[in-house]
């Protein structure tokens, strides 16, 4: 009877490999949104500054861009780098498995279990990133009601 169990060992440390390689496309390109939707933010809330608005109206353009501006500091901070474990090893990892002769299987079957946490922790990592982008996207929604709001408080109160 033919056992598989190498072949499978092996197969499986390639999909964990391609795994870990696509994860690090997905982070790659959402830091990119992440630092790209920060610029979108400073400029907008920026240009809104600059407008020459009545004085009426300011009070508002105001609290938009501070809603605008803090949705761009949320964005910058998930953009900045952060822990990650890239795909593959360094060589070095491997001179006391070559040093003691080490069965070649056993040391892909260490390094699968190595890549499991890895990959668990770099989803985690993928995933409140992407929670925290979200609520910055939400917030620089918000920051044309949020300006309004303000105004209409202003306009009934002073």
């Amino acid at each position: 009877m033919d056992d598989n169990r190498e072949k499978v060992i092996l197969e499986s440390f390639r999909q964990a490999e391609l795994f870990s390689q696509a994860q690090m496309s997905i982070a790659l390109a959402a830091d990119g949104r992440a630092m790209t939707f920060c610029g979108l933010c400073i400029a907008a809330a920026s240009l809104l500054l600059g407008l020459d608005g009545s004085d009426e109206i300011k009070v508002g353009m105001y609290a938009a861009s501070a809603v605008l501006y803090a949705a761009a500091a949320i964005a910058g901070w998930r953009g900045l780098p952060v822990d990650w474990y890239a795909p593959g090893q360094k060589g070095g990892d491997f001179a006391e498995d070559v040093a003691t002769g080490r069965p070649y299987i056993d040391v892909i079957s260490e390094m699968i279990t190595q890549s499991d946490r890895h990959l668990s922790q770099n989803s985690q990592r993928l995933a409140k990133s992407g929670w925290w982008l979200r609520m910055s996207a939400y917030l620089a929604v918000s920051a044309p009601l949020v300006g309004a709001a303000v105004q209409v408080i202003v306009w009934i109160w002073f």
